[in-house]
This record gives structure tokens, C-alpha cells and sequence, in this order.
């Protein structure tokens, strides 16, 4: 699956940060507790059961994906329902996360 995302910091969490915060018992390297220690640990198991491709892109630059991400998170953020889009590429191993 490729996974297309504005933010850095789920970017490298993911690729770079997860495995060093599991061995040291979710903590960061100042030793501070992970914070959302429950989602990245959610994001963790996900990870291990797929096979992922990160892919970055700068947020609000025209991005289709990312376009339509930032456009259901504000969405979903003023309680509103998304039920259907239309602007989604016709591809199922893609997914955009705002």
C-alpha cells in the first residue's frame, strides 16, 4: 500500500522513530513518554501487518490525495459526515492521510 502524508513527523515516526520508541518503552530519546503512545502503537501493529510505502508531500501544494485529505479532516473536525467524494483517483492501494 502507498500511503501519501503531509506530516513529516508520521512520516519519520513511522519509518525512523517507531522501532527505537518500542525498545525503549515508549519513550522518546529524552526519555520522555511518547506522546499518543496509543496511536502510534495502533499505527505499529497496522504497520506490521501490511506492507507500507510512505510517501510525502507538501500540504496544500495541489496534491489530489492530499487535497481531498485535508478536505474530509476539516470536515470531520466540524462534526460534519463524509459519506461520499468523487475526487479520490480510482486506485485502491492508495491512501492519503492529512
Amino acid at each position: 500500500m502507498d500511503l501519501t502524508t503531509d506530516s513529516e513527523y508520521v512520516m519519520k515516526g513511522a519509518t525512523e522513530w517507531l522501532n527505537g520508541w518500542k525498545r525503549k518503552g515508549w519513550k522518546t530519546a529524552s526519555k520522555k513518554p511518547v506522546k499518543n503512545a496509543d496511536l502510534w502503537q495502533k499505527l505499529d501493529g497496522l504497520l506490521g501487518a501490511h506492507s507500507v510505502r510512505f510517501h510525502w508531500v507538501r500540504g496544500h501544494s495541489g496534491n489530489p490525495e492530499n487535497e481531498l485529505a485535508d478536505t474530509l479532516a476539516v470536515a470531520g473536525s466540524e462534526g460534519q459526515s463524509v459519506r461520499e467524494y468523487d475526487s479520490l483517483p480510482d486506485d485502491s492501494n492508495s491512501a492519503s492521510v492529512a
